[in-house]
């Protein structure tokens, strides 16, 4: 789909961008789908790999519910939908963003499949899961919470067949390592 220069992320290009905190607003949620394609590595490639695991977990799992916590826009909803188009199934998104639930709802309108949360996940209640994805979202958790949500997670997934895909940017203690991450994606 061809984005418009509207949709394109402009926010930090200009001097004084820098001076508020980041945060998941209207401002974020509008050109999100640009900001996350690039500045993710392999991103696109995350998505196919999404839905294809969430597929694979359906058929496996006697569970028919699916969870993306912290579902931004809805991408990796629509991916998880496609995949699994033949498979019965309850799809639901967690997040917290007021304004990326309202992106994320403008996407999935036609998909009955589908539904999105707003919530934060400590005080969501999970059901019994085929497959739970939490792509690049616990870094925005604070650290005392984080074990707890892991926990949680764990104990929602289906232990004969249920898949739980956790994907996040890591820092290394190496220099090098980090420096040859950066060549190989920017």
């Amino acid at each position: 789909m061809e984005r418009n220069d509207q949709d394109k992320d402009r926010l930090f290009s200009h001097p004084e961008s820098g001076e508020k905190p980041f945060a998941f607003d209207n401002k974020v949620s509008n050109v999100f789908d640009d900001m996350v394609s690039r500045s993710v590595p392999l991103y696109a490639e995350l998505q196919i790999v999404t839905g294809y695991l969430a597929a694979k977990a359906l058929r496996e799992s006697r569970y028919q519910q699916v969870y993306d916590v912290g579902s931004s826009t809805g991408n990796s909803l629509l991916s998880i939908n496609s995949a699994a188009a033949e498979l019965e199934r309850k799809i639901t998104g967690i997040e917290p963003s007021p304004s990326m639930v309202s992106a994320s709802l403008e996407k999935i309108r036609a998909h009955e499949s589908i539904e999105v949360i707003e919530g934060d996940i400590r005080e969501v209640a999970l059901q019994p899961a085929a497959f739970i994805s939490m792509n690049y979202t616990l870094q925005f958790i604070p650290p005392k919470y984080r074990q707890k949500i892991l926990s949680k997670v764990s104990q929602a997934i289906d232990p004969e067949g249920g898949i739980f895909l956790f994907s996040e940017k890591m820092a290394s203690e190496s220099e090098d390592a980090d420096t040859l991450m950066d060549e190989l994606y920017y």
